[in-house]
């Protein structure tokens, strides 16, 4: 059984009844009759702090490792990506223990800022992922496209090879930090995924994506053109009057059935069970090269409908639940979605019609015969995590000046004046008994 630690987003917040009134309603309490504790007595970022420190954080990172932080860097105009005062803590935590981290992630696959490194690095300084605001400067792993990768095998059901970004298979250790949401495709964007595609070249990422390659139909096509101009990975060209595809290069984005007037453009009506193991595949690709050098912090808050790959994201759809930290990738994630389906769905997003025990990751277009929750079973069958864990809270308490003042110096002011005051006063001290 694994170990799962918790802090709560929202311990410490209560409401009592009034002492005053009894709860009959007075001046002190507003006529409500209660009494409200309003604010946690620990700020979250520094409650992850001490979070780090019980998930053996002390026993992943040494001296002089270089740390990848893997983060999901998102595009610009989503307002629900973390905050970067998260990874500031664990930055700040890293380097405490004489680590050298930076902040990464890969390219995407699809044609958007984060195609490519330089908009991808613009794009991920202007969410706050840069060394000025976090202590750590902020590397694309795969290279400037997206192919700078190392070989590694893995023994999966579909994929027998791995492509992991460079930056990050040359590290000594592996942080993978998730912003964890539901996802129209994989059920749950957790941790098993920010590695599974976000550790990965596009090599492996194409690979993940086989089951959404198209087919030509060249009786229906008319050799109009339109889908060869549109492809992003020029994986289409004109033959003969034809379309036709080089599935090697083939990402199965399908922007090319979207733009085909002619209908002439289909996808393979295969099974998604490959997609989902696959995934799975490459996600324990990357975990096989940092054994006893890892660490997953799962961040359940603004929990969406979708990742933070689109540009825009509406209501979350439960309330804020925390942070998780753990040693084991399964553990942490199902984990993750026992904490999101234990609380009540968000009363003003799409899903609140929904009944309580309805099964968030099964809401878009989820195989049946083959989700998320069996990519947990299916990644525990192979030896590559647990489903079994025990979940230890984190009691949030009052953090000293001097745990607070690690984050925001400038809270030290009375000290500092106190202090100053106590210099001036000792000096004048021994200026009067020298001059007695």
């Amino acid at each position: 059984m694994s170990t799962v630690y918790f802090v709560d987003a929202n311990l410490g917040q209560e409401s009592r009844t009034c002492e005053e009134c009894g709860g009959v309603g007075c001046d002190r309490c507003g006529g409500t009759g209660r009494r409200y504790e309003l604010t946690p007595p620990e700020p979250l970022p520094v409650a992850l702090y001490r979070l780090l420190e019980k998930a053996g954080i002390d026993e992943v990172v040494e001296q002089d490792d270089v740390v990848a932080i893997k983060i999901h860097s998102g595009e610009h105009t989503n307002h629900r990506l973390t905050p970067p005062i998260f990874y500031e803590a664990i930055v700040k935590k890293v380097v405490e223990l004489g680590g050298r981290p930076f902040l990464t992630d890969t390219n995407t696959l699809y044609t958007h800022s984060r195609y490519e490194a330089i908009g991808h690095y613009l794009t991920a300084w202007r969410n706050g992922y840069a060394l000025f605001h976090m202590g750590a400067p902020f590397i694309v792993a795969d290279g400037l496209v997206g192919t700078d990768a190392y070989r590694v095998e893995v023994e999966g059901d579909v994929l027998k090879e791995v492509y992991v970004a460079s930056a990050i298979y040359q590290s000594d250790v592996l942080i993978s930090v998730d912003h964890t949401t539901m996802h129209p495709a994989f059920g749950l964007g957790g941790n098993i995924k920010n590695l599974g595609m976000g550790a990965v070249s596009k090599q492996t990422k194409i690979k993940i994506h086989r089951h959404e390659i198209p087919v030509f139909d060249p009786e229906l096509c008319k050799g109009c053109g339109n889908c060869a101009l549109v492809c992003p990975m020029e994986a289409v060209h004109i033959e003969d009057g034809k379309a036709v595809l080089d599935e090697s290069k083939c990402a199965g984005c399908r922007m090319c059935m979207e733009v085909c007037p002619h209908d002439a453009i289909k996808r393979v009506q295969g099974s998604r069970s490959d997609f989902f193991k696959a995934m799975a595949d490459a996600c324990a690709g990357v975990l096989k090269r940092f054994p006893g050098k890892f660490l997953a912090v799962n961040i359940v808050m603004d929990v969406t409908l979708d990742c933070d790959c689109p540009e825009q994201q509406g209501r979350p759809v439960v309330p804020d639940i925390g942070v998780l930290a753990s040693r084991d990738i399964v553990a942490i994630d199902k984990a993750s979605l026992d904490l999101i389906c234990s609380v009540p769905k968000y009363p003003l997003s799409v899903v609140a019609d929904l009944p309580q025990d309805f099964d968030l990751t099964q809401l878009h277009r989820i195989p049946k015969e083959f989700s998320f929750r069996e990519v947990l079973e299916y990644m525990e069958s192979k030896g590559w995590g647990s489903t079994s864990y025990e979940l230890i809270k984190l009691e949030r308490r009052r953090p000293s000046l001097k745990e607070r003042t690690k984050f925001s110096p400038e809270l030290g002011y009375f000290e500092r004046l106190k202090e100053k005051a106590r210099r001036i006063l000792e000096r004048r001290k021994v200026q009067k008994d020298g001059a007695s």
